[in-house]
């Protein structure tokens, strides 16, 4: 009997272990999926932009299983009064090599994004149509994510800002861009 109730518990201990607990971390990997606060600010002189993200889970500085699962992972900062919606994000995706800096973690870019028929039913239905990589610096600190960028290479300032969100990327008709939520 001894031997037949260590049994049970060992295989509960191992089922948690090795079910129960990765899904337990990838929950909680997938907090940072959710912004809880954002603002664009600039520096004095006005000619250097601070956009930030703040989210219920610490972001990984390296891709975790969640983000090796996504095309793109990313934040966006939106300007929602342009046609197309002006975006700029900050994305990781080690799949694809879009920019020279930091091509494999996290990196900037400025972004155009459509309603287009190539996402029709895709996502959130808008097209990534513009696309740059500007120089910027990208700081990860706990739940908070900064972007500073010069303000002649920002699409979007502090007096258009709208709106910031995580987003990823899937494809569309035509291998096109689709913006998802997370």
């Amino acid at each position: 009997m001894k031997y037949i109730v260590g049994a049970v518990i060992t295989a509960a201990v191992l089922a948690v272990a090795f079910i129960g607990y990765p899904m337990l971390i990838a929950k909680a990997q997938q907090a940072y999926t959710t912004v809880t606060a954002s603002s664009v600010t600039a520096n004095p002189t006005g000619k250097v932009y601070f956009f930030s993200v703040t989210t219920d889970g610490n972001i990984p500085h390296v891709p975790d299983d969640y983000i090796n699962s996504k095309l793109v992972f990313g934040y966006a900062w939106l300007d929602t009064d342009t046609n197309p919606i002006s975006a700029v994000v900050v994305t990781i995706h080690p799949g694809i090599k879009d920019s020279t800096q930091n091509p494999n973690l996290w990196h900037p870019h400025t972004a155009q994004l459509d309603a287009t028929s190539n996402c029709s039913g895709v996502g959130l239905g808008l097209q990534v149509v513009g696309l740059a990589s500007p120089t910027a610096g990208v700081s990860i600190n706990g739940n908070n994510l900064t972007l500073r960028i010069k303000a002649d290479s920002a699409t979007v300032t502090p007096g258009t800002f709208d709106a910031a969100t995580a987003f990823t990327i899937e494809l569309g008709n035509n291998n096109a861009l689709c913006v998802a939520p997370p």
